[in-house]
């Protein structure tokens, strides 16, 4: 703090300003005193020459050396474990991001080890429901591709048969008046016939035949598959296998058994449907053979044609049955669409599972990293406050462990009387010195003058914060420091100790001092016109010569009384 001196007799206040006089020779020195040396001079007075020199104008202040904002960090650890290492030291340089301190936390890798398995699991579980909706997907979209023929193939079935039906019905009314003319054709349709009959047999022996041996793979696929499903229930018992393995047979067998009724329906609709063949083809024959006869006999002609008619008939009702049966099996497709879309929603729950599981370990593998403590910044370490193996404990608040400063980039913050603060200026040259460094002198320049004060035992200062350069690292944070602000230099002026100026109403005088006079006259009153006075020396700029010689102390002692001294001046 900035520090003010109030010289007695003179009635004003002045700061306390450091001025180093420079010589004529060159050297700094103290002004020569002489005490009562010169012949007439009583002892006690003291004098002085007055000589030229340089002055240096300064405020003096005290302050402390600080960090600049964001240049000192204080590391904590945001996570509890115990101390593995610290290699960083008291006095150490360390650069941004390197290792200072590592944290043993066992609880951490578990939780990462525990999430990684959960990782695991969903990928697995993903997979698992992407297979069986590609699964689904391509059946469902099989067997609606093949419900939409079969229903196509029964509905042109049964146009035909109504078509025959119209037929027939033409033919019961018609026959009777071309009998005559159809004996002929009756014939030939009869020899027709019954080469179709034989024709049917062989067709029909292929159809059953094929369908029977469709029966027999379907019983051999459905014998495999509980087979299969009997053995992963018991790996699944003995934990072999997960429980999806089972899910997967079990589905295996379901389609197996479903494929099996659907065979067993299929050879019973054959046989139905080759003995309906069959049976038309034999009625056609003996259509035709009722036909001749009647042709011939002329008398069964409306039986002939009435049991053509039942024929075509009940030919009308088996498609319908059949266009039927098909119209069912397109409710199951829409049980296999339900199927579809139950896997898509599975298989869309999996993939959030997934992205959930991996978000986890991340911040888990995040929590892990923060065991290993990093410097933020280029600096030197300024104090550790833990040991290794000791259990660091992490809360609301996070503890120092490690305090880092950036030595290059110090300030200082000095603290200026009121008195001197208005002749204190931005960019202002300052020099530094500290007690632990006496002889080195360390320069810097104002950066900033705050606008508040700071009032500490009645007295009102401001802080002003001081740019020093630290090219050493020899400066550290908190270290008092003695600041001097350079006001201005004047160089070969003539100076005086500041004690031998007094001050007037009027004017400033010396007493210079004439050791070859006698009484009083040997003080010799002189008007000066002062200059700068630091506290130390004053400059005087007219009314006194190099070499002459004023009066310090001790004016009493040669019969005078100084003007600024208590009931004025007296010869």
């Amino acid at each position: 703090m900035a520090e003010s001196n109030q010289r007695k007799g003179r009635g004003r206040i002045v700061g306390i300003v450091a001025a180093v006089v420079i010589l004529g020779g060159g050297g700094y020195a103290m002004m020569k005193r002489s005490a009562g040396a010169a012949v007439g001079i009583p002892p006690g007075v003291e004098s002085a020459k007055a000589e030229t020199g340089d002055q240096k104008q300064k405020i003096n202040a005290t302050g402390v050396i600080a960090s600049q904002i964001g240049t000192q960090v204080k590391i904590g650890s945001q996570v509890s474990g115990r101390i593995l290492k610290l290699p960083a030291d008291v006095g150490s340089h360390v650069k941004a991001n390197q290792i200072v301190a590592v944290l043993d936390s066992p609880d951490l890798q578990a939780q990462v080890d525990q999430q990684r398995f959960t990782v695991a699991a969903a990928e697995a579980t993903l997979a698992q429901t992407k297979s069986r909706l590609q699964q689904a997907a391509e059946n469902a979209g099989f067997t609606q591709k093949q419900t939409a023929a079969q229903i196509e193939q029964a509905d042109a079935a049964l146009k035909a048969a109504e078509a025959k039906v119209e037929s027939s019905t033409a033919s019961a009314q018609y026959q009777p008046a071309q009998t005559a003319a159809n004996i002929q054709k009756s014939e030939a349709a009869l020899s027709t016939a019954k080469s179709a009959v034989k024709q049917q047999e062989q067709t029909i022996r292929q159809e059953i035949q094929q369908a029977q041996s469709s029966l027999i793979s379907a019983q051999a696929a459905f014998d495999n598959a509980k087979r299969d499903l009997d053995r992963q229930k018991k790996l699944l018992d003995k934990g072999y296998i997960a429980q999806s393995v089972v899910d997967t047979a079990e589905t295996t067998y379901s389609q197996a058994a479903a494929n099996l009724e659907s065979m067993k329906a299929n050879l019973d609709i054959v046989k139905e449907k080759t003995r309906a063949d069959m049976q038309a083809s034999k009625d056609q024959v003996d259509q035709a053979q009722a036909t001749l006869t009647a042709m011939q006999a002329g008398r069964f002609q409306d039986t002939v044609a009435q049991a053509d008619l039942r024929s075509a008939r009940e030919a009308l009702r088996q498609s319908t049955a059949a266009l039927e049966l098909q119209k069912t099996n397109r409710s199951q497709d829409r049980i296999r669409v339900m199927a579809v879309e139950e896997a898509r929603q599975a298989f869309q729950q999996a993939q959030e599972n997934v992205l959930q599981a991996r978000a986890q370990l991340r911040y888990q593998l995040a929590q892990q990293d923060k065991t290993i403590i990093r410097s933020p910044i280029d600096g030197t370490v300024l104090s550790i406050t833990a040991q290794q193996g000791e259990v660091v404990a992490a809360g609301l608040s996070v503890s120092t462990l490690i305090t880092v400063a950036d030595l290059n980039r110090l300030e200082v913050r000095a603290y200026v009387d009121e008195t001197d603060i208005g002749r204190i200026r931005l960019g202002m040259k300052t020099e530094i010195r500290v007690e632990a460094f006496a002889g080195r002198i360390f320069y810097g320049k104002v950066t900033k003058i705050a606008s508040a004060s700071t009032i500490k035992d009645n007295v009102v200062t401001y802080e002003t914060t001081i740019a020093v350069s630290n090219p050493d690292r020899l400066l550290r944070p908190d270290m008092t420091t003695n600041v001097s602000f350079i006001l201005g230099e004047s160089k070969g002026v003539l100076l005086v100790p500041s004690e031998a100026v007094h001050q007037e109403t009027t004017r400033s005088i010396v007493y210079v001092l004439h050791p070859e006079r006698l009484g009083a006259n040997r003080a010799e009153v002189r008007k000066v016109d002062a200059g700068f006075d630091d506290g130390a020396h004053t400059e005087i700029r007219s009314g006194l010569k190099p070499g002459e010689s004023v009066v310090l102390t001790g004016l009493p002692l040669l019969g005078v009384r100084a003007s600024d001294a208590p009931g004025g001046p007296q010869r």
